[in-house]
């Protein structure tokens, strides 16, 4: 009796997948009453920086409502592997925050 190793059988090939669903972002454009294009802006908490409103992202609160992020987005990038290398070392625990 001579074993022989199965052979596994090719996928069939997924018909036409539909792509995946593009993210979507704010307008950044928003208008009064009369069409009059308003600029709003806000202060960056890190930088203090006063930046319009695309430059913050927004976060899902736990009720579902979406808010501004309070640090801008080249203030979040430059931050955030300093954080990461204080979890790494284990100074702190992953769920803490650094604030006293």
């Amino acid at each position: 009796m001579t074993s022989s190793k199965p052979t596994p059988l090719p996928f069939p090939e997924e018909a036409s997948a539909p792509p995946p669903p593009k993210r979507m972002r704010r307008s950044t454009e928003l208008f009064d009453m009369e069409g009059t294009p308003v600029h709003i802006r806000l202060t960056c908490l890190c930088c203090k920086e006063l930046k319009p409103l695309a430059e913050f992202g927004l976060r899902k609160m736990p009720n579902n409502t979406l808010r501004n992020q309070p640090w801008c987005r080249s203030c979040r990038s430059t931050k955030r592997p300093v954080v990461k290398a204080i979890v790494e070392e284990g100074a702190i625990a992953e769920g803490d925050s650094l604030s006293s």
